[in-house]
C-alpha cells in the first residue's frame, strides 16, 4: 500500500510540473525585423513594417524594399544607392531582397 501511496505522489507531481509547464510563455528574441524602403529615386529609410507587393510602383531598376540581415548598418537616417549596392555585396550580404519586393519605389 505505501508503494502504491508513492507512486501515485509520483505520478501527481509528474502530472501537475507538465500541466504548469504547458502555461508559461513562449520566449521570444525580441528582435524586430527591418526594411530600407525606396521612398524615391536612390534613397531608402528604415521600416519595421514589410510592405506588400502592391505597394512597388515600377519606375526604377533597384528593389522597392530590402530585408535587412546585418543590424549593425542601420543608422536611422536614410541610405544612398551607393550604401545599398556595399550592402548587397558585402559577403554575407547584409540585406536582401524583402519577400514581396520588385523593382520600383514604394508607393505610400
Amino acid at each position: 500500500m505505501k508503494n502504491l501511496k508513492n507512486f501515485a505522489f509520483g505520478l501527481l507531481v509528474a502530472v501537475l510540473a507538465v500541466g504548469f509547464s504547458a502555461f508559461t510563455n513562449a520566449k521570444t528574441s525580441g528582435k524586430v525585423d527591418t526594411y530600407l524602403v525606396q521612398t524615391s529615386l536612390g534613397t531608402w529609410e528604415e521600416r519595421t513594417v514589410e510592405p506588400d507587393g502592391f505597394q512597388c510602383d515600377p519606375q526604377e531598376a533597384k528593389q522597392c524594399y530590402y530585408k535587412v540581415n546585418d543590424d549593425s548598418i542601420l543608422h536611422s537616417g536614410s541610405y544612398t544607392e551607393m550604401e545599398i549596392d556595399n550592402y548587397l555585396q558585402a559577403s554575407p550580404a547584409q540585406i536582401q531582397n524583402g519577400q514581396n519586393s520588385q523593382p520600383g519605389l514604394f508607393d505610400e
